[in-house]
């Protein structure tokens, strides 16, 4: 199965409009939402309910200078055995000046036998905002384990105004031994949270910091401001939902701060 999602948005008077959009096969897309925020939603759907051997799915946001949109799925994406050819998935991001895309995607659920290969490429121009969260659990196995996939291989490269200021290369495959030491350390969920924008500074950082710090959490975090305008959080976890609270959280602080918007409601349950 393929799917290909195409998507232009631009800033029109006091809000973003999409002006343009195609997609085909597996994948669609609903009509942008408008809550208590200026920044509108799109739902991206699967409408196979899963992936499966030899999938390929294409996403292009595209965002004119000032707009703002806000990217999620319509539930988790599921990936199931892969014996001959794994499923791939790639996504462009492109945003011009001072614009900003909230792509907050439902967790990844990698099942038996699964392999999985995911680029995501950004393209930045001055002022843009990226924020993009990223959850990977394991799925269901017939031993009950829950490293049962081949591998899994996610790549992230950032530009900005032409210049990489980020590659992150995930990767992890099932057999060797990921729930040792320097891999998952006993946990079975993972998730990261990056956040790029001019207006990051050390008061920010403070906020995020009490908060990670401010009670328990059955897991490990890692938070890392890699470059004055950029930070990233990682998590090892054992629960999905502890770790979507901790990003949810993290996400209304930096929202509220960066953007001078309200929390956003994505409304799916």
């Amino acid at each position: 199965m393929e799917g290909i999602l195409q998507i232009r948005a631009e800033q029109k008077g006091e809000r973003t409009v999409i002006t343009d959009h195609f997609f085909q096969g597996a994948l669609k897309m609903t009509k942008p939402v408008y809550t208590e925020s200026s920044i509108p939603i799109v739902y991206v759907i699967h409408v196979g309910g899963g992936c499966v051997d030899g999938d390929e799915y294409a996403q292009e946001i595209s965002l004119g200078e000032k707009a703002r949109l806000a990217v999620t799925s319509q539930s988790s994406t599921k990936i199931y055995k892969t014996p001959k050819k794994p499923v791939k998935q790639k996504f462009l991001f492109t945003l011009q000046k001072d614009s900003v895309l909230e792509c907050l995607s439902d967790p990844l659920i990698v099942y038996e036998q699964a392999r999985f290969e995911q680029e995501t490429i950004v393209h930045m121009e001055k002022g843009a905002a990226f924020l993009y969260k990223e959850i990977i659990t394991p799925g269901w196995s017939e031993t009950g384990q829950p490293f049962c996939f081949d591998a899994i291989r996610l790549k992230l490269k950032v530009y900005k105004e032409n210049r990489l200021i980020l590659f992150d290369h995930f990767y992890q495959q099932g057999d060797r031994g990921i729930d040792q030491l320097l891999n998952m350390e006993g946990y079975t969920h993972y998730g990261s949270f990056l956040v790029i924008s001019d207006e990051v500074d050390d008061k920010l950082m403070e906020k995020i910091s009490c908060h990670l710090q401010g009670g328990p959490f059955d897991g490990r975090i890692g938070f890392s401001r890699f470059l004055p305008s950029a930070f990233m959080i990682r998590i090892l976890g054992n629960h999905t939902d502890h770790i979507e609270g901790l990003f949810l959280e993290v996400h209304r602080l930096a929202r509220a701060y960066l953007l001078k918007e309200p929390p956003i409601l994505l409304r799916k349950y």
